[in-house]
């Protein structure tokens, strides 16, 4: 019964969340809405999913909407490409997986550029969603 009021009534830290990923994925010109569209819905699911841990990592963890939108986004991303529902064949996205892609590149590059993750980390999370990909498909 306590899911279903957190899904009706989120905590207000996870609706500003949800307001900063939208605002984020609004200010992305040059990627496809049907792309937008689908991060929006992957990453509505996972902060139903995962409530408790956002408002946490909010409150005990001092972390800031910009980040948490940031790294939800980028975990949307994440379930979607490994999907395999974004792939050309083995290897190679398809045009809404590339704009992914550049989504989640933009992430990572602002979670960097704000001192939320190490260069060490940005290089491991690139490398690793590569060898995914290369292996997906």
């Amino acid at each position: 019964m306590t899911s279903f009021f957190k899904i009706l009534f989120p905590p207000l830290e996870v609706k500003a969340v949800e307001y900063e990923i939208k605002s984020i994925l609004n200010n992305l010109q040059d990627v496809n809405e049907i792309s937008k569209t689908d991060i929006k819905h992957t990453a509505s699911s996972l902060m139903t999913e995962n409530t408790d841990n956002i408002v946490s990592q909010m409150e005990d963890d001092g972390a800031k909407t910009n980040e948490m939108a940031l790294r939800v986004i980028s975990d949307a991303i994440i379930d979607n490409i490994l999907s395999g529902h974004y792939h050309f064949y083995r290897g190679t996205l398809d045009i809404i997986g590339q704009d992914m892609m550049k989504v989640w590149e933009f992430c990572l590059k602002e979670l960097r550029k704000k001192g939320y993750i190490t260069d060490k980390i940005y290089k491991e999370k690139k490398e690793w969603l590569q060898n995914q990909i290369n292996r997906m498909g």
